[in-house]
């Protein structure tokens, strides 16, 4: 009974330690790399006016809906997958394909990006496609370091890409007049960092194998990913189509105001959902 009871005590022991271990692992990659773009806001209000900044603002909103459906969200599949087994040549394959996956989707981003730019003609340009992939990816490299329980290197890259676009913010906007472009740039530079970290640890690219594709698996994966779009057009319904309607209503540059002030209450946020 004593013994039982020990096992009991050691195993509780071990799980909290981990949880906590695991918490504030997430907490550095999420909340205190995101408050990095609260700082920034001085810099964005004192060099971008509000039009712009709203315009920018109600693109990204829309690239954080075209994203997940044009890369069917294979990021979530994968991380359920790659479970399924305790097998590191399994692990390779859930990667392989949902790579294989993503290579298309950033073929359909560029349907959906034309699409939407018939409508709103912003939402086109080199700029806008290679930030919507970027961000497509670096879901998929963030992913292959918690599939391989690396979660250090998922907020330490975080973190990396984090500093390197802010870094690259504050040159490009106020020492090289970059404008609002310094913003989606600076971004594609963040991401590529945080990608080549995670390559540089991991050695994701060797993991991808030809011989490992399997079209019932990329089924399977889309299968289970799918749905879950569902789950990321209805968020956007409540948060993102209110940017479009106060574009629509009233100006970028409301829309400019509204995305400031946006900044604090998800500060707050962030933190509540981390918890």
């Amino acid at each position: 009974m004593i013994w039982r009871l020990n096992n009991f005590m050691n195993f509780k022991n071990n799980y909290l330690k981990r949880f906590f271990n695991t918490s504030i692992v997430f907490f550095i990659g999420t909340v205190l790399t995101k408050t990095v773009s609260f700082f920034l806001l001085p810099l964005y209000t004192k060099y971008l006016d509000p039009a712009t900044f709203g315009n920018y603002d109600l693109i990204l909103s829309i690239i954080n809906l075209a994203v997940p459906l044009a890369f069917f969200q294979i990021w979530d599949g994968m991380f359920r997958f790659a479970f399924d087994e305790n097998d590191d040549n399994w692990k390779k394959k859930t990667i392989t394909n949902s790579m294989v996956i993503s290579i298309f989707g950033s073929i359909v981003y560029i349907v959906i990006q034309f699409l939407i730019s018939i409508i709103y003609p912003d939402f086109g340009g080199i700029y806008v496609y290679l930030y919507g992939v970027s961000l497509g990816f670096t879901y998929i490299f963030t992913v292959s370091s918690r599939i391989y329980l690396d979660n250090k290197l998922f907020a330490l890259s975080g973190v990396v890409n984090t500093v390197i676009n802010a870094i690259s913010n504050i040159i490009l906007i106020k020492y090289l007049n970059y404008g609002v472009d310094a913003l989606y740039i600076s971004f594609v530079i963040g991401s590529l960092a945080q990608i080549i970290l995670i390559e540089f640890k991991l050695h994701i690219f060797s993991k991808i194998k030809i011989s490992l594709i399997d079209k019932c698996l990329i089924n399977q994966l889309i299968k289970f990913s799918l749905p879950l779009c569902i789950s990321t057009i209805t968020y956007w319904l409540l948060s993102g189509f209110t940017k479009v309607m106060v574009v629509k209503y009233l100006g970028a540059y409301d829309n400019g105001l509204y995305a400031v002030a946006n900044k604090f209450s998800g500060i707050i946020i962030l933190v509540v959902n981390v918890f």
